[in-house]
Parts: structure tokens; sequence; C-alpha cells
């Protein structure tokens, strides 16, 4: 069915799109030094700026990378971050 494969193709490109912003978030991570921390709102306004976008509009998004995310321990709240290990 033709239909299925316009949505198959824009699922695909649509993950490429996204695939593109987690890479964006690692590079930002690994550049940490250990013991270093960003807080997630931060890092998700810095990403943004890259796409067009706010960090309060991408930060849902980069929360699903961020969940045990390689390296790293996540604290919330007012003193949190994403901390380098």
């Amino acid at each position: 069915m033709a239909d299925e494969h316009l949505v198959d193709e824009h699922i695909e490109k649509t993950v490429d799109y996204v695939r593109t912003i987690y890479k964006k978030v690692g590079e930002k991570i690994a550049v940490l030094k250990s013991g270093e921390k960003i807080a997630a709102t931060e890092l998700a306004a810095q990403v943004a700026q890259d796409y067009g976008m706010t960090g309060p509009q991408l930060y849902p998004t980069i929360l699903f990378v961020l969940k045990d995310f390689p390296g790293t321990k996540r604290k919330r709240g007012v003193q949190g971050g994403i901390w380098k290990l």
C-alpha cells in the first residue's frame, strides 16, 4: 500500500533527525571532564539553538537519551544535572 510506504519513509526521516539531536547531546556530554555537570535545561537550550527550537521545546525529547546515559549520573532538582563520572 502506497500510504504505508509514505508513513514508513516519514518515520525513518524523523528518527534520523532525532538521532542527530541525540548525537549532539552526546557530544556535549562527552566534552565534560570527570566530575563536571551540566543542567539538563542548559543542555537542552544549547542543543535547541542548532535546531531553531527553545530549550523547553527540546527538553522532553532529550530526556529519552539522558536516561541511563553511559558514564553519567543524573540528579533531579535545583542542584541536579547530568554528572560526568
